[in-house]
């Protein structure tokens, strides 16, 4: 394999399995807390458990419009690997794009006390992210400099971001009724999480110009502007910080003035809402990168990158000497460099038809704060409408990716402790040219209600309350 192609590839596809966009089968249900804090911390204030309990959850998410396996199916690649045929590539002339977002969910917990919640998450994350790569560097990447028809030609190109990062959290979550008044119910949540790095890969190119005269070199023939950032993989590599901020708005079916959760002297009522409205701030952090660490930045001289030299890439700080040699002058150059999350604001409507079907529909939007070496979310806007019962709960979630690629998934939650789903079912079931994927799954333990409200309960059934009055 070619140096560039094995570049490419790198920051393309960081990990070679990848997990996890918004799952938004799961992410907004009332019975999964452990998940739903993931989008809005303050959703697991006054959820329909009292605790519960991620054992262990993964999910997966690729998407790109340019590499491809033709006439395959995401079940295929899962069950059947001996027989997936070889990728091919997208070449036109539109840029290109690769995102892939990963979470491993490791033990988690989310429990009610009164009006306040708490609660602890881990996971281990990855996320790659290419971002306006223009098709002829796709196509070098793919193909090597083989390709005659690019040969010799001029290039100018602006805006080439390829990101990917790596990393482990552990958070704590906190959240609370702070205002409740006749049917409104308003409450508030945080997320603190400390991250440590695992790897990091990126580039982030303003300005280059270039051509390839033959089979052997990259020519920058005018002013390039360009950054990047190299660790080695390894645990801990870097260290840093990371928040999430959430609000929701209940409209609630009765009034909640005296309400408390999963209390008694409430006659073990669960308060039911007509809709509700939440707003969050998602992965506001950082992750300063200090091991096996490099950074620097290319302004204004031209270089040669020589694809057949004595230096191999096998690692960060090969990839360093091999551009140190290519540029004349590195600038700022440092073993030390920080690198954002994928910050997004997201918005959440959730509607109650009062007989165990709900819609809902979120908003996920990037946010960009820096022009650095983050990793960027992929916007999605999706609709859900879903059955949610005690124990068994089945979501149908439309989406559209990058505000423009349509998707239908399907999703399910048996007794409180089974998650499996997808946010994009066709890949999964028809064979097609197959350009990206999504399944998650997630087993758990819950508990619904108190042993006291577990008691009462028996005693209001049988004075005929309904089931909509009652905490399950």
């Amino acid at each position: 394999m070619s140096k560039i192609k094995y570049l490419i590839i790198i920051i393309f596809f960081q990990v070679s399995s990848a997990f996890c966009q918004e799952n938004m089968g799961i992410a907004n249900s009332n019975y999964s807390p452990t998940s739903s804090v993931l989008l809005n911390p303050s959703s697991i204030v006054d959820s329909k458990v009292l605790w519960e309990i991620n054992l262990i959850g993964a999910s997966a998410f690729l998407d790109n419009n340019y590499i491809f396996l033709p006439n395959s199916s995401a079940r295929s690649l899962l069950f059947n690997s001996d027989n997936i045929p070889d990728a091919l590539d997208n070449y036109n002339e539109s840029d290109k794009y690769g995102y892939a977002d990963i979470a491993i969910h490791g033990p988690s917990v989310s429990f009610n006390v009164g009006k306040h919640a708490f609660g602890i998450n881990t996971q281990v994350r990855s996320v790659s992210d290419v971002r306006n790569l223009p098709a002829d560097l796709a196509k070098f990447g793919f193909e090597g400099f083989t390709f005659l028809p690019q040969r010799g030609v001029n290039y100018h190109k602006t805006n080439i971001k390829a990101n990917a990062m790596a990393w482990g959290e552990i958070g704590i979550n906190y959240g609370l009724i702070f205002k409740q008044e006749s049917n409104n119910m308003y409450m508030a949540g945080i997320s603190l999480k400390r991250l440590f790095g695992i790897s990091h890969v990126g580039t982030n190119i303003n300005k280059v110009s270039y051509i390839v005269p033959d089979t052997e070199d990259i020519v920058f023939n005018g002013r390039t502007d360009a950054k990047y950032g190299f660790t080695e993989p390894a645990f801990n590599s870097g260290s840093g910080w990371s928040t999430d901020l959430g609000f929701t708005y209940k409209k609630t079916l009765k009034s909640i003035d005296n309400y408390t959760p999963y209390s008694k002297r409430n006659s073990c009522r669960k308060s039911e809402y007509k809709y509700k409205i939440g707003a969050s701030i998602l992965d506001l952090g950082y992750i300063t990168n200090r091991t096996e660490a490099y950074y620097g930045e290319i302004t204004r001289q031209p270089g040669t990158w020589q694809e057949y030299s004595n230096t191999s890439i096998n690692s960060a700080s090969d990839i360093d000497e091999k551009l140190r040699n290519s540029f004349a002058r590195i600038d700022n150059s440092k073993r030390e460099y920080t690198a954002y999350l994928p910050t997004a604001l997201s918005l959440q409507y959730d509607y109650n038809f009062e007989n165990g079907f709900y819609v809902n529909a979120t908003l996920v939007q990037n946010l960009s704060f820096f022009n650095q070496l983050d990793v960027n979310r992929q916007n999605l806007l999706a609709v859900t409408p879903r059955l949610e019962l005690p124990r068994f709960e089945v979501a149908l979630p439309i989406s559209l990716r990058r505000y423009q690629y349509p998707s239908v998934g399907l999703a399910f939650r048996f007794w409180n402790n089974i998650i499996i789903g997808t946010d994009r079912l066709l890949p999964l079931v028809k064979n097609q040219d197959l350009y990206g994927m999504d399944i998650y799954f997630g087993i758990k333990l819950a508990k619904l209600y108190t042993n006291k409200c577990k008691y009462k309960l028996k005693r209001l059934n049988r004075k005929n309350y309904t089931t909509n009055d009652c905490f399950y």
